[in-house]
């Protein structure tokens, strides 16, 4: 039974039964239990972050990621990432911006004997967001389209993949580069996975941001209602 199991485990099968029923605050609660019995439990933190992202306030995504510690090795590698997420949320942007490029100087040398980039994408991604909210949309660009080459879609989850992609797009449209963002939509965004439910909101939002910036997106919005 459930008092049963260790602490730990108890607070994972309380936190997936709160999940399964979409109670966020309840799932985030056990989550965060779990960062402060075993703060090395990075997994605990990421869906902390996911919970209080569907359900809760942003401080709680900085909370959980500063409960944790960075423990060295392969899986420390992504403590980074989740710290920068929950500064950016925060909107500390600067000290986010700080973290993420002190775990981008530690994830150096990452790349693998295949040529696959196996530095942190979420890492990645918070960059994206603290150069992005800055106003510092051209730097972010540059960084993405940089770090573009190595995104794998048979390496990356679909969402993730397709995000990192989104967000090179919205770059590209705040920049008045349409027809390249239009470009990202067809080769990567809606090219594989449109029956994923967090590929088709990718795909909307940045038909969202070229509609409203008057950009022609000709029949991308059929599409991708059809497969919704």
């Amino acid at each position: 039974g459930h008092g049963r199991l260790p602490p730990r485990e108890a607070g994972y099968l309380a936190a997936l039964r709160a999940t399964r029923h979409a109670k966020w605050s309840e799932a985030y609660d056990a989550w965060l239990g779990v960062v402060r019995l075993c703060p090395s439990d990075l997994f605990a933190v990421k869906r902390a972050q996911f919970a209080c992202l569907m359900g809760g306030p942003a401080q709680g995504m900085l909370d959980a990621a500063s409960a944790a510690t960075a423990t060295g090795g392969e899986l420390g590698r992504y403590y980074f990432g989740l710290l920068s997420f929950g500064l950016e949320q925060c909107r500390r942007f600067e000290e986010a911006e700080k973290v993420a490029r002190e775990g981008l100087k530690a994830e150096a040398g990452t790349a693998s004997n295949d040529g696959v980039d196996r530095e942190d994408k979420w890492l990645q991604h918070g960059l994206a967001h603290a150069l992005y909210f800055q106003g510092r949309h051209s730097e972010a660009a540059d960084f993405l389209r940089g770090r573009a080459p190595g995104w794998r879609r048979s390496h990356m989850h679909p969402f993730l993949f397709t995000h990192l992609w989104w967000h090179l797009a919205l770059l590209e449209t705040e920049e008045g580069r349409s027809t390249a963002a239009l470009n990202v939509f067809d080769t990567q965004l809606w090219a594989d996975d449109t029956h994923d439910l967090e590929v088709q909101v990718n795909a909307l939002g940045l038909l969202v941001r070229l509609h409203v910036r008057m950009v022609d997106v000709g029949d991308r919005w059929d599409k991708v209602v059809a497969a919704c």
